[in-house]
């Protein structure tokens, strides 16, 4: 698996687990939506200062970033 896919699977999987739509995330961010989808898909190769900008409004930090998705699930609920 590519990094982009690896960053594109969290953000999505934090974003729906935190219940915020792209649009939101558009909105909080100023990434446009067809981009947001692009990262979420592993389409695109966003920048890291997106990519801080991104993780900055889903309250996730870099190390987070790379965490299982189980780790940082079972990590949110403590």
């Amino acid at each position: 698996m590519e990094i982009e896919e690896v960053i594109g699977r969290k953000i999505r999987s934090v974003r729906r687990a935190k219940e915020i739509t792209l649009k939101e995330l558009s909105n909080l961010t100023g990434i446009s939506i067809n981009y947001l989808s692009a990262i979420e898909q592993g389409k695109a190769n966003p920048s890291l200062k997106k990519v801080d900008i991104i993780l900055f409004h889903l309250e996730m930090n870099w190390e987070e970033l790379f965490l299982p998705i189980t780790q940082y699930q079972m990590k949110m609920k403590m």
